[in-house]
């Protein structure tokens, strides 16, 4: 539930206030742009034992991005999370090659469909559980390149930072490299056809390994974990992405795998794979980025009804990195009514079935959630 009505009162200002990004021109082709978005949830969620209701600021996060001239840009993003600022993205970008940029700093990596998107034109509140085997911020080097009909990128990373002075020992910490590609089949008009591989190695360097997953949101217990890893001499993630977009409709699924090799040569392999569907009613495009092969939100339109409906099915299968091989199987529908193209209201509701080996009864986790979420830029 909502504690606090000086919160309520921000939402609501939020949702009616038409301002965007503040840009800062201080001459000599130098300029500063802040920007922000934020994220409210409320949940009602019924594990079968228990019901309860919460709510939270699921992202607040605001950001600078300064251009230093034609080619260069510095970035730096906060989130509030757990009461206090963290650093998110702290990076300079040079992007003075034709259609290639080159990134260094603490970056995202860019690693499939689902976790290449941004969140605010993602059509779910959550990504599906199989999002948890892509890898991470971390400091380190990373560079992309891209025309109209494909992608590519790749990124050697450390650890991800929490303030600007981790950025020395977060660099050795661990190894994660990853790359992206992605291109364009068919493309006429409304209608377009994606695909697209991620291959990422980590070296954890002695760090411990676990993977878990939530019910479908934030405010929920995990339901699913391997608990901790050790002994991991590396992991291995390979995955396929496919999506179609035709008018108001988007499909796309993706199968993501991890391998896990211990330092006593045995393995263990988790995976998982969704599906999903969003239609838009007024028949607006889920616009595509050429630039990054991710798909936006389906553009708000006053003449029109901007209500998205949405469909989901996912599993994520533990394997034998639980010693109950346990599987997550989720599905989600929901509906996003778009306010404008800077604010959203979004309704989940999902349902997450726990099946393992050892209990030869499905554990199920039911979640209504709600979100209210505004992007300033």
């Amino acid at each position: 539930m909502i504690k606090n009505k000086q919160l309520l009162c921000l939402l609501v200002s939020c949702i009616s206030s038409s301002v965007g990004a503040v840009d800062f021109d201080l001459g000599d082709n130098v300029s500063i742009t802040v920007k922000g978005k934020l994220h409210y949830d409320a949940a009602v969620i019924d594990d079968g034992l228990d019901k309860q209701q919460d709510s939270q600021i699921r992202r607040a996060k605001v950001s600078a991005t300064a251009k230093l001239g034609k080619d260069v840009r510095a970035k730096l993003e906060y989130e509030l999370k757990d009461g206090t600022m963290k650093v998110e993205d702290a990076y300079i970008e040079y992007k003075g090659f034709d259609q290639t940029s080159i990134k260094t700093g603490n970056i995202s990596a860019i690693a499939g469909l689902e976790g290449s998107s941004s969140s605010s034109h993602l059509p779910f509140m959550e990504r599906s559980p199989t999002d948890e085997l892509l890898p991470d911020r971390g400091v380190g080097v990373q560079i992309k390149t891209y025309n109209d009909n494909w992608t590519i990128s790749a990124s050697v990373t450390g650890d991800k930072i929490k303030s600007l002075d981790e950025f020395k020992e977060k660099v050795s910490t661990k190894e994660v490299i990853t790359a992206r590609a992605t291109a364009v089949l068919f493309k006429e008009k409304d209608n377009l056809l994606h695909i697209g591989g991620t291959l990422s190695r980590t070296d954890p360097r002695g760090q411990s390994v676990a993977f878990s997953t939530r019910a479908g949101s934030r405010l929920s217990n995990i339901v699913a974990r391997t608990g901790t890893l050790n002994n991991i001499d590396n992991q291995f993630t390979e995955g396929l992405e496919v999506a179609w977009s035709q008018g108001g409709l988007l499909l796309q699924g993706e199968y993501l795998r991890t391998q896990l090799n211990h330092k006593d040569h045995t393995q263990n392999n988790i995976d998982g794979w969704y599906a999903s569907a969003a239609y838009a009613l007024s028949g607006a495009p889920h616009k595509y980025n050429t630039k990054k092969g991710v798909f936006f939100s389906p553009e708000a339109n006053k003449h029109a009804t901007n209500i998205e409906l949405v469909a989901r099915i996912s599993e994520l299968n533990l394997g034998a990195a639980t010693d109950s091989k346990r599987t997550v199987k989720s599905k989600t529908i929901g509906a996003n009514y778009y306010v404008d193209d800077t604010t959203r209201v979004m309704l989940n509701y999902d349902w997450t079935d726990v099946e393992s080996e050892k209990q030869p009864e499905t554990n199920t986790t039911k979640a209504l959630q709600a979100r209210i979420q505004k992007t300033f830029y």
